[in-house]
């Protein structure tokens, strides 16, 4: 959970979530954490990162400025892409394979769709099916744009670590390894 001061731009959010989601910051956490799991396999280890030590991360000085109001590209770039990737990550839950069956009218509709978060089902999941064919063909349409919205993710990730690696100094800005990242339109 981030919480800041109640007049911060939402943009601020999406950059400090950007740096935070990091494998730089991964990276420096699991240094300075305690890892709670057990053997040598990655995949177990469980780190507990306690708000102490994720308030002791360094903080690269372009993004320090950018969360004073002082506008530079580098954190113009990884906040877009923050939002970016925020944004599909939030057209996943209406992909849902309990999407499928939840149409207007039906059984518990009126009473869910009134909850508090409820979330919609996305528009290709609203088409009304009658057959085991159309099921299966809305099913494998909803999973195509889920797996698609995971792998842009996926490269939205990879692209915010790169100009985390420029804002630590690791990488300089103009390396080959921004490839045409650098040349995002603001």
């Amino acid at each position: 959970m981030l919480k800041l001061s109640s007049d911060t731009d939402q943009g601020i959010y999406y950059l400090i979530s950007g740096l935070l989601n990091s494998s730089a910051a991964l990276f420096w956490l699991k240094q300075v954490c305690f890892n709670k799991g057990a053997g040598d396999d990655e995949i177990r280890d469980r780190f507990e990162f306690a708000g102490g030590k994720v308030q002791q991360l360094p903080v690269p000085e372009t993004i320090v400025e950018a969360i004073r109001g002082s506008q530079n590209k580098l954190a113009d770039i990884l906040q877009t892409v923050s939002q970016e990737c925020w944004e599909h990550g939030h057209r996943m839950p209406a992909l849902s394979m309990k999407k499928l069956f939840e149409k207007p009218g039906e059984a518990y509709f009126d009473w869910n769709s009134n909850l508090p978060g409820y979330v919609a089902p996305a528009p290709v999941l609203r088409q009304p099916f009658v057959s085991a064919a159309d099921l299966k063909n809305t099913f494998i349409n909803a999973c195509n744009i889920r797996e698609k919205l995971r792998n842009e993710m996926i490269a939205l990730q990879e692209e915010m670590d790169w100009f985390v690696y420029v804002a630590y100094g690791l990488i300089k800005s103009d390396s080959s390894a921004l490839g045409t990242t650098q040349s995002r339109n603001h």
